[in-house]
């Protein structure tokens, strides 16, 4: 797990990085996490399970991807 050693991490910007894909589990055990920030990425796919774990998740941005409904 990317973050498994940050559990009272709430505020996490990787934001404007040129992250295209993010693993399945890269967040879990972030309970604490209120705010995540992915802008400006080149995200193009998230898996169904990839905010599972983020039960205070309260702001999440994704703008400025390759998303597509």
């Amino acid at each position: 797990y990317l973050f498994n050693e940050l559990s009272c991490l709430e505020i996490l910007d990787v934001s404007d990085n040129q992250i295209s894909t993010i693993s399945p589990n890269a967040f879990e055990g972030l309970f604490k996490l209120n705010k995540l920030l992915l802008y400006k990425n080149q995200i193009d796919e998230l898996s169904p399970v990839l905010f599972v774990d983020l039960k205070s998740l309260k702001e999440l941005d994704l703008s400025d991807n390759l998303l597509v409904s």
